[in-house]
């Protein structure tokens, strides 16, 4: 198996034809789909499921495509926290093979630019335009009812759109077809499907796992779990039905944790080895690639037992201040609540820096920005 999961997951689906060997879905006849879950949108709710296509499967993430938010009418809004996703293939016995995906991790919105890159690069992203045509025609209709009734009535429990009539299910069949014929002819731009509500997602993992085979193998099914760390981790074989360990983790009330800085790496959990053996380092100039000019970006996520309160920081310990900027701070951050943030730092010297509290105090994540000219593998 390959060491990245996701290059796993391409192969073996490039191999029962869903996508082509660049991980870019085919579409009919062979269906290549997956359920994503992501949190209600208040605590109470019950998690928002829906089941959505592949787009493209590569190196970097899994990418799909959703009208508004990843997770629906009733799931939360994006890049609040953690969504997992499920992906079934084959059937037992008959297909000869049996897999079930599973991932967690974070959700990456991706510019327009960067979707029509995509659906240019080669073998073309399927059913792209259908799917535009069929989002636009919602949008229309939905404000063609607005006009003509004074709102959307009826809608269903979560303010979803009802037909009123088969005529509304033609006139909408009619919509899709004709918009189809104008993406195909150059007639509606990108302006009109996005702000249709268009949108273009991609999931990256921080764990992944598959499960091989089921219960009438004559071997039964085997599972492989991968985990990522800023590189991938795995596969390793665990027990494939088997409850996790149970054991009492005491998490301190005050905690934070590094998800991702481009090359950057959280080194706060090896204090028992030197600074110097430990500091991972990333460049200036890889970061230019795809921000502005000494732009650092990183996610960060609270992985404590309560709130940071308002006033945390990301704080410079060492190095020089570029723009005068020290210290980044932050409102309130809940409970596992995952945020971007980005800084203009000094690109010709080393700066350290650390989560620290509204007194000063520091916890969490130390990343160390060291610029070189060089490439590191």
């Amino acid at each position: 198996m390959d060491q990245n999961p996701l290059l796993e997951l391409q192969k073996r689906s490039h191999a029962r034809g869903a996508c082509d060997d660049k991980g870019r879905a085919i579409g009919f006849p062979t269906p290549w789909a997956f359920m994503l879950a992501t949190h209600g949108k208040n605590p109470q709710d019950p998690q928002a499921i829906r089941s959505l296509g592949f787009q493209v499967v590569d190196v970097d993430g899994i990418v799909f495509v959703a009208r508004g938010a990843p997770g629906g009418a009733t799931g939360c809004d994006f890049g609040k926290s953690q969504v997992s996703m499920c992906h079934l293939a084959g059937n037992y016995p008959g297909a000869g093979f049996e897999e079930q995906w599973r991932a967690e991790g974070l959700l990456q919105q991706l510019s327009w630019q960067e979707w029509e890159e995509l659906m240019k690069a080669g073998t073309p992203v399927a059913d792209a335009h259908s799917l535009e045509a069929q989002m636009v025609a919602c949008s229309n209709f939905e404000q063609a009812r607005s006009r003509e009734s004074g709102g959307l009535s009826p809608v269903d429990a979560s303010g979803r759109l009802r037909f009123k009539n088969p005529a509304e299910v033609n006139a909408l069949k009619e919509e899709v077809r004709q918009i189809g014929a104008d993406i195909e002819e150059g007639r509606l731009g990108e302006h009109e499907i996005e702000n249709a509500g268009l949108r273009i997602y991609r999931l990256k993992p921080t764990r992944m796992e598959v499960l091989c085979g089921g219960p009438q193998w004559p071997q039964g099914p085997n599972r492989f779990e991968w985990t990522y760390d800023g590189r991938w981790q795995g596969p390793s074989q665990i027990l494939p039905y088997s409850f996790p360990q149970s054991r009492k983790i005491d998490v301190p009330a005050l905690a934070g944790a590094l998800v991702h800085a481009e090359q950057a790496v959280d080194i706060s959990n090896k204090a028992d080895e030197t600074l110097n053996n430990l500091m991972r380092t990333f460049h200036i100039s890889q970061l230019v690639q795809v921000q502005t000019q000494g732009l650092v970006a990183c996610i960060l996520q609270n992985t404590g037992s309560e709130s940071w309160p308002s006033g945390t920081s990301m704080k410079l310990v060492q190095g020089a201040a570029a723009c005068g900027i020290s210290q980044v701070d932050f409102d309130e951050i809940e409970v596992h609540e995952v945020i971007h943030v980005s800084w203009q730092v000094d690109t010709s010297s080393a700066s350290h820096w650390v989560l620290c509290s509204p007194c000063g105090r520091p916890f969490g994540c130390l990343l160390s920005v060291i610029p070189s000219v060089g490439v590191i593998d």
